[in-house]
């Protein structure tokens, strides 16, 4: 439906807890290793925090090309936000 793997809290909650649980395992090793091969198949993101600043740094590219500068406006979403932060 979302076409990635990077579930977030407005999304689903339920289906973020899960996915947090699935990171720490991992993290742990301890994680199933059928698990790690289903969710690894799916793309499931492993670092969350990296695959957001992925997922910004992609836009201010495109905001880049966009306009020729990254001098992104505060009011500009969560990319104003991302910049500003």
């Amino acid at each position: 439906q979302h076409g990635h793997c990077l579930v977030t809290k407005s999304h689903d909650k339920d289906l973020s807890k899960w996915a947090a649980q699935q990171r720490r395992l991992y993290k742990e090793g301890r994680m199933i290793d059928h698990r790690l091969s289903r969710l690894e198949q799916l793309d499931f993101e492993w670092d969350a925090n990296e695959a957001q600043w992925q997922k910004q740094l992609q836009k201010l590219q495109e905001y880049q090309q966009e306009h020729g500068d990254c001098l992104v406006p505060r009011r500009q979403g969560s990319l104003g936000n991302w910049v500003h932060a």
